[in-house]
């Protein structure tokens, strides 16, 4: 007779991304593997979601309109909730890698060019899910762009 043993709980990730496709996508991608996901299109819906609290961690893409991901991740920061974020674009090719840097300079854990393949947004997922430090940038820290 095999013994059970409980489950751990699901972990919840808040998929942000403006692109209905790319949302419901990594929306599926996540959920397929066992992951509790909600989503919103842009960081004002995403702040609002967040504010209930009990995400562990967030997938934002970068570029959105009303509230973009480097925006959001200055709220979350100002409002006190960081839970490790995977920051991800790939709207503005040239500039990818420039959104990118700049993601990790405001807090983002780890970061994703578009287009990903499913393994790779679930092992950045998994790679975020287990972050234990926070990058801070000095400058950013205090208050200069």
């Amino acid at each position: 007779m095999r013994c059970m043993t409980p489950t751990a709980p699901m972990r919840r990730i808040l998929v942000v991304d403006d692109d209905p496709d790319i949302r419901q996508l990594a929306g599926r991608i996540l959920a397929r593997a066992g992951y509790e996901v909600r989503t919103a299109e842009n960081g004002l819906r995403a702040m609002a979601l967040l504010d209930g609290g009990g995400y562990d961690a967030v997938v934002t893409d970068i570029v959105m309109p009303d509230m973009d991901g480097i925006e959001f991740l200055k709220a979350m920061r100002v409002a006190g909730l960081m839970p490790p974020v995977l920051a991800m674009t790939g709207g503005v090719r040239e500039h990818s890698d420039l959104y990118l840097r700049c993601a990790e300079l405001y807090g983002a854990s780890r970061t994703l060019a578009k287009p990903f393949t499913p393994a790779e947004l679930l092992d950045a997922v998994t790679a975020v899910l287990s972050w234990t430090g926070v990058r801070v940038n000095s400058e950013v820290s205090a208050g200069k762009p």
